[in-house]
């Protein structure tokens, strides 16, 4: 695979295929199953929202937790990590397990953010993934 150098990666800003993380992990998790919920996505660790290169320190420890949550899903999602300079970034490919959840609710990207996906939306999502037919859909009395 051909790799995009960090500045080209940034410069475009966030997006629906984008999310910078300044550090840490805390919504890893959600961002991971958002991006696999749409078409896949990238999340470089160390950029601010702004686009600015702070970096991380422990590259190792990151690899490891990012990959974690992504083997947590059901079915696990596949990613890849690796490191650019001082940033860890995070490629989450097109799934094909759809719909994966996050601590019991459902993630989609919109523009440059994951939002919770309503009911209706599951059900709409679930629609277009082609799980669910209308003619296996109960009709109400």
């Amino acid at each position: 695979m051909i790799q995009k150098p960090l500045s080209e990666l940034i410069e475009p800003g966030e997006g629906f295929t984008t999310e910078f993380k300044r550090a840490g992990t805390t919504s890893l998790g959600r961002e991971i199953r958002a991006f696999a919920n749409a078409t896949g996505g990238v999340i470089p660790i160390g950029v601010t929202d702004g686009g600015d290169v702070v970096g991380v320190k422990d590259h190792n420890e990151l690899k490891s937790v990012a990959q974690s949550v992504a083997r947590s899903a059901d079915p696990p999602i596949a990613i890849e990590v690796e490191s650019l300079g001082d940033v860890l970034k995070v490629t989450i490919p097109a799934q094909h397990g759809k719909p994966y959840s996050f601590k019991g609710k459902f993630f989609m990207r919109e523009g440059a953010s994951s939002q919770q996906m309503s009911r209706d939306e599951i059900r709409a999502f679930l629609f277009s993934e082609g799980l669910i037919h209308f003619d296996e859909t109960p009709c109400s009395p």
